[in-house]
């Protein structure tokens, strides 16, 4: 800070030095950089830059990372030439600042060494493409500075990441207020909020038995499979449009809608819905079911005007972001006149619904708080409480008896894939036998006649389930 370059001091948040490229999949030499992975990528040519040993020498193999490998301090533009107007004030940019290559609208630079990120370029995370002359907290745009400048800068950043956008009073914690910097009101980004009901972040997957593949987070959004949570990057990959798709050009549209197989998630969450399934592995068994809605009612949109083949299996009842409540994310309509989570289920069993075809005539159980006896909570239906939420006291209602994700009790395989009459050994009910039945608390011998009769009319009429 007392040197005569003090105006540019790296900062506390600055690109790390001293590490080596093997992390990165290259292997280099003085002369060559390969990649070891053989990547897919749009990014340009590997140009080999100057590694050092620990003692400042030039490395001949291997070799780490230090101030000389990006900048050529003898050197202001990385193609010798100087215009004639650039005097001692000249404020520098990704094609000049020393850097020994050009930082331009490729970010060739960065991409030298982040091979994997270089599929930004044809996403609308290309700032360029998506969000043209915004700049970032040093005031530059990507046309200045390259695409990675955007979000990241190596000198100077507001946060991790390297983070180049303003953080102050973002909330969140971890990834999270990197994300929300643009997708908020007022950011560049503001017309994809994550909505007042959104999936919930820093959960653990374990806690729900998912043996997850996705990447997991500390609290201050490093990289940490073994007790990591849940972030915005586990399902997300901001870098790359469609997975699996490295060079799909379809994301390079500032107009484009994303769907369940883009999007910048990390696995497709349409047919099969991997992505949900990775974590939510008790609901495999949805596809094909009479609730998949590629199998009942394929042109039926959800409350965000999306089909199935758009939203996914999962989306068509469910929204990530911007759900329409929050019990479950739900993403359809809802029957105002039911208490949750009937409403949720009555939303389509009902008449003008997508499944007006199976209104049952009676669907409501007497208002009176259940209690299951005590140690038997682990496997009897649930109970719910007056938000819908499962509860260790509470009203029966449909998913008491049902498991809208599982069309025949007890297997693990998907549903048939047609449309299929159901019967007492199907219909998405929790049980195949009586050794499961809540009702047999209450009802005792009654309690089977009570359970396959339950919304028949005539049998509440002519055999009173409960005292009128």
């Amino acid at each position: 800070e007392q040197g005569p370059a003090h105006k540019k001091t790296p900062g506390r948040v600055s690109h790390p030095i001293g590490r080596s490229l093997e992390a990165l999949g290259i292997q280099a030499t003085a002369s060559r950089w390969t990649d070891s992975l053989g990547r897919e990528t749009p990014a340009p040519p590997m140009r080999p830059l100057p590694l050092f040993t620990e003692s400042g020498i030039h490395a001949a193999r291997g070799g780490r990372l230090s101030c000389p490998t990006c900048h050529d301090p003898h050197r202001w533009r990385p193609d010798g030439k100087t215009k004639a107007d650039e005097g001692e004030k000249l404020e520098g940019d990704g094609n000049s600042s020393f850097l020994r290559i050009a930082n331009g609208d490729d970010s060739a630079l960065c991409v030298n060494c982040h091979r994997d990120k270089a599929m930004v370029v044809l996403s609308k995370h290309n700032l360029k493409v998506s969000a043209p002359g915004t700049g970032n907290v040093s005031g530059q745009d990507t046309g200045q500075s390259g695409v990675c400048s955007a979000c990241h800068q190596p000198h100077n950043g507001t946060g991790i990441r390297l983070w180049a956008r303003d953080l102050q009073d973002v909330p969140g914690r971890g990834l999270e207020p990197l994300c929300l910097s643009c997708h908020r009101k007022g950011g560049p980004a503001e017309d994809k909020t994550p909505g007042e009901h959104s999936h919930p972040l820093h959960l653990d997957p374990r806690r729900i038995k998912a043996n997850t593949r996705l990447p997991l987070y500390d609290a201050s959004g490093h990289p940490d499979d073994r007790r990591g949570t849940m972030d915005c990057a586990t399902c997300h990959d901001p870098h790359q449009w469609r997975p699996g798709a490295p060079l799909d050009r379809t994301g390079v549209d500032a107009e484009i809608e994303g769907d369940a197989a883009n999007s910048f998630l990390r696995l497709p969450a349409v047919r099969p819905p991997a992505l949900c399934l990775d974590c939510h592995q008790d609901k495999r068994t949805l596809p094909g079911t009479e609730h998949d809605l590629f199998v009942t009612a394929p042109k039926a949109r959800n409350a965000l005007g999306q089909t199935v083949a758009e939203s996914g299996e999962c989306g068509a009842c469910h929204r990530v972001h911007q759900a329409k409540l929050g019990l479950r994310l739900w993403a359809r309509e809802i029957e105002d006149s039911a208490e949750p989570p009937a409403s949720l289920c009555l939303g389509c069993h009902r008449k003008g619904g997508i499944a007006e075809a199976k209104v049952p005539e009676k669907w409501e159980h007497p208002p009176r708080p259940v209690t299951p006896l005590a140690g038997l909570l682990s496997v009897l239906p649930p109970v719910f409480d007056t938000e819908g939420r499962p509860a260790g006291t509470g009203h029966i209602s449909c998913p008491s008896c049902h498991d809208p994700h599982r069309w025949q009790p007890g297997s693990d395989r998907p549903g048939p894939g047609r449309n299929l009459e159901g019967t007492v050994l199907t219909s998405f009910l929790r049980h195949a036998s009586t050794e499961g039945f809540l009702c047999r608390f209450c009802h005792g011998e009654d309690s089977i006649y009570r359970y396959k009769y339950f919304h028949w009319a005539w049998s509440r009429t002519q055999h009173h389930l409960y005292k009128p």
